[in-house]
């Protein structure tokens, strides 16, 4: 952890959390080049700090599948960011290791409830709108269903 993101830390401004994410597939490069990819993107966004990154080794499953998962320390600088993390990242685990305390002033709570609603209806309409184009392929759409 270089100088920076100690103060950081210290300075008890910024959240210092640790965050688990966990893939599976039936291709170990492919898990290992997708972790690496989502770490490159975590690191792009503004407000978070990346500090330290621990690559599990790839398990087998009983299913034949593998499955890996990614050790990620961060720092972040608000509570928002991490509810960010939390929904667009998955993590398995998430741990807030500093503060022990974190305060929200209401408006700050209103703008994390209202990033919250935002990104699960955009997630609800590309399902739904997903789920219409497979009904359209599958000929199960209702405007394709023949009235007698």
């Amino acid at each position: 952890m270089d100088d920076k993101i100690k103060e950081l830390i210290e300075d008890g401004k910024w959240i210092n959390a640790e965050i688990i994410i966990e893939v599976q597939g039936n291709d170990k490069t492919h898990m290992k080049d997708a972790l690496d990819k989502l770490v490159e993107r975590l690191k792009k966004e503004e407000k978070i700090k990346v500090y330290e990154t621990t690559f599990s080794d790839p398990e087998t499953l009983e299913s034949g599948l593998f499955s890996q998962h990614i050790d990620v320390k961060l720092v972040a600088r608000d509570f928002g960011k991490m509810v960010y993390i939390a929904l667009m990242y998955s993590p398995s685990n998430f741990e807030i290791l500093s503060p022990k305390n974190i305060t929200l002033p209401s408006g700050e709570a209103e703008n994390i409830l209202a990033d919250v609603s935002s990104i699960v209806v955009s997630l609800a309409h590309s399902v739904f709108a997903k789920q219409g184009e497979i009904n359209r392929l599958q000929g199960t759409a209702p405007s394709q269903k023949k009235t007698e």
